[in-house]
């Protein structure tokens, strides 16, 4: 399954693989897509015969800004450029490019509907979290966490020499 994007280009960030045929696809009034066809799995995600792809519209940061809007829950964000979050970010998905880094800042978090990929680098600072809505995701991505934690003692007890 491919999508086209308004220019007519042949959209990269959008992949939908199915391990069966498909029949039929709808829009709802929403802008979900709903697809119908003889498969039982949506990208790696259990899925019979009738599914709604989340993950439709996708935002590219190159560095300075974003391509298609601010993150939401509606789009995959793809990371080109690296990225400093001063807030809690939000997406459908996330990708990170190689070499390239998206940084949570401490006490924020990054909401990610379904997975993490990419061959660059998702950075946690200290008390900054990672929550994942749905159950079946599986990430490939690199993800860094830092935390600063108190330090642990080091006790030592000394045993004397027992004379019998």
């Amino acid at each position: 399954m491919l999508r086209l994007l308004s220019s007519g280009v042949y959209d990269t960030a959008f992949s939908v693989n199915l391990n069966g045929t498909l029949f039929s696809t709808c829009f709802t009034p929403n802008n979900k897509v709903i697809i119908g066809g003889s498969f039982n799995s949506v990208s790696g995600i259990t899925k019979h015969r009738v599914a709604e792809l989340n993950c439709v519209q996708s935002s590219v940061w190159n560095g300075i800004a974003w391509s298609n809007g601010l993150p939401s829950v509606e789009r995959t964000l793809i990371f080109n450029g690296n990225y400093s979050s001063l807030a809690s970010v939000n997406s459908c998905s996330c990708s990170i490019s190689l070499g390239k880094y998206g940084y949570c800042s401490r006490r924020k978090y990054s909401g990610i509907v379904f997975d993490y990929s990419g061959l660059g680098t998702l950075i946690l600072e200290n008390n900054a979290a990672l929550y994942q809505s749905e159950d079946q995701v599986s990430n490939t991505g690199i993800i860094q966490l830092k935390r600063k934690t108190t330090p642990i003692l080091k006790q030592i007890i000394r045993i004397g020499l027992l004379r019998f």
